[in-house]
């Protein structure tokens, strides 16, 4: 099984850059994970000299930072097993609130003009 670590649970709208993790249950699997939608794909192992052969996908090697709204799909592989089935998180950063703008008293043309 492949589990994909958010930070702070399950929330998945961020008001900023967010750390993302993900981790194996199955000591010695390599994972390989996309950012952009795509799917990455698990080739046979035999043509690759029995190690597996991932293609469509960066090797995950540590925590990366998102920056952006990004869908983050992955898969864990190891030589004599089955591939894991694919793990999706949609990490979606949206900008914080805005202040409100002040509000200053009209001038005095100003209120002339409300005032007719």
């Amino acid at each position: 099984m492949i589990q994909i670590t958010l930070p702070d649970g399950s929330k998945r709208d961020y008001p900023g850059p967010v750390t993302v993790a993900t981790t194996s249950a199955t000591p010695g699997a390599t994972i390989y994970y996309t950012t952009n939608g795509s799917i990455p794909k698990a080739g046979n192992v035999a043509t690759n000299g029995g190690a597996p052969l991932v293609t469509g996908g960066t090797l995950y090697t540590r925590p990366f930072k998102v920056n952006y709204t990004t869908t983050l799909t992955a898969i864990a592989v190891k030589a004599g097993m089955t591939d894991s089935a694919l793990a999706t998180g949609v990490f979606s950063i949206v900008p914080p609130p805005q202040v409100a703008a002040p509000v200053l008293p009209p001038t005095k043309a100003t209120q002339e003009l409300l005032d007719n």
